[in-house]
Parts: structure tokens; sequence; C-alpha cells
């Protein structure tokens, strides 16, 4: 029996769930559980090997998961996706099925089981180890916006970190020459790649993603999250009772942001105590 986490992935989507992959399958894996990351592009691919995962399988969408899994296997699904029209066959033939909650009202469709980030109690959130190690902190600041920005989004906020010293991360799927338009905008730009080492070594990051938000956090970094559009309910507590600040993309104040009193920083206790992982496995070992 394999566990199969089924991450969709692309230059319309982002990586995030290449990333939470990559922190709840190693604990899966010390628990005697069989693992595979399926991923939709070679781009992710590579990614995923970068956060420690060999071997990652690409689909072409979630319509062709049951191309890949065995009757009997477990699955998690982390997309935005709609099901196909044989999802009811995947709940009666495989073993658990899981789903990453992705709105407020997010209900099971069929047997899928759906996790919940903002949970009263068991929350779906998947943060590497890595970031909840102690290490030591660099005076910068990191702005990531995310893995992708198809109609150049960035571009049009730029200007609001120019000569504030942001130091900018570029996301995997920015597209070719991207780079060149907004360095106008910041001195220092970094290669994807240097992700983890500067999430986990950056006094401040400034995001547009939800996943870096709180593997920053768990770092122990100051952290503003500034959404790219409406912020759900759901979303916003969630974030609260994590102390991370939320902002408006319009009302997002970089001078206020950094002098803000560093002192509600998480403590990393919070994320380190979580014990997802092995609700999931114990899921699937019943």
């Amino acid at each position: 029996m394999t566990f199969y986490y089924y991450a969709h992935t692309g230059h319309r989507a982002d990586l995030d769930g290449v990333r939470r992959a990559a922190a709840l399958l190693p604990h899966l894996e010390n628990q005697g559980i069989t693992t595979k990351l399926l991923v939709n592009d070679f781009r992710a691919a590579l990614a995923a090997k970068e956060y420690g995962i060999e071997g990652a399988v690409s689909v072409e969408s979630i319509h062709d998961i049951d191309l890949v899994l065995d009757i009997g296997d477990s699955l998690f699904i982390d997309s935005p996706e709609e099901f196909p029209k044989h999802f009811e066959n995947f709940c009666r033939d495989y073993k658990k099925i899981f789903r990453l909650a992705r709105d407020c009202d997010d209900r099971a469709q069929l047997q899928e089981e759906v996790l919940y980030p903002w949970g009263e109690s068991m929350r779906a959130i998947f943060v590497s180890d890595c970031y909840l190690d102690e290490c030591e902190k660099i005076e910068r600041t990191i702005l990531f916006y995310g893995d992708s920005d198809p109609k150049k989004e960035l571009l049009n906020r730029a200007s609001q970190f120019k000569n504030h010293d942001v130091e900018l991360l570029l996301g995997d799927y920015f597209y070719l020459g991207y780079e060149d338009e907004l360095s106008t905008f910041f001195d220092t730009i970094h290669e994807p790649e240097e992700y983890q080492d500067l999430i986990s070594h950056s006094q401040n990051i400034i995001t547009s993603s939800l996943q870096c938000a709180f593997e920053a956090k768990s770092a122990g970094a100051n952290v503003a999250y500034v959404s790219k559009g409406k912020v759900a309910i759901c979303i916003k507590n969630m974030l609260e009772h994590h102390q991370i600040s939320c902002f408006d993309p319009n009302k997002f104040d970089i001078d206020k942001f950094l002098l803000q009193d560093r002192s509600k920083k998480i403590a990393k206790k919070s994320l380190k105590d979580n014990k997802i992982d092995f609700y999931i496995a114990d899921k699937i070992n019943s």
C-alpha cells in the first residue's frame, strides 16, 4: 500500500503543495508508510528534489491520478481542480482519501475526509522541520510574492518597495525576462533555489504565499502576509491565531510593518507540536 500526495502545480499555480508534501511525507515514512508525490510538471518535480523528495511523478491533471494508483492505496488531494466524473470510484477503490480544504465552507463531496488548516483542534498545517530549528537571523527584509505571477501583478505594486532595501526572492514560475523588469525596484534579487535558506535565516519576510508565511513565522521571522485579493474570514482567523500580520495590498505600509513590535512573534512550539502527521498515519493504518 502506498500513500500518494497529489499537489497541483504549474505556471498558474504554485509550489505550496510541494512544500506541504515535503513537510508531511518524511514523517509518514518514519512511521513505516511508503509515500509518493504526484505533481503536474517537470519543474515541480525538480523543486521537490530540492526539498528532499526524490522520484516525484508527473501526471497531467487530477483526472489522471487513477493511472498511477492501485486499489488499496491512499491519497491526499492538495488541489483546487474539480473532481473527475469517476471520483466516486476513487472513494470505492482506495483505502483512504484526504483533501485539503480551500474555502471556509468546504465540505466533503463524497466520502473523502476534508482537512482544515483553520480547524478548531487538528489544524492541517504542514511546516518542514528545517523551519523549526533554532538559527541565526540576518537583519534583512525578503519579499516572496509567490511562485508565479502570470499577470505581472507584483510589477504593478513594486514601487512601494523601492528605496526600502527590500530583497526580492524570485518565484520558480516567473517568466523569462521578468527579473529584468523587476530589477528597477530591487537592488538585490535572489534565485528560487535560495528559498529555504532565506526563509530560515531572514529577520523580516513579506509574502503573498500562505505557506511561506507559516514557514517564516515558524522560523521566528517578523512576517507580513500581503493578500493578492479578498481574504476569507477563516483565513484571517487562522493568521490571527498564529500571530501573522495580514494586510490588504493597497493598505500595506512597509515602514509601519518594519517598526512593529517584534515581541509578537509566534512561539515555535505552536506548530512544532502539530500532530497532523500522526492523525493521518493512524487513519491509514486503521
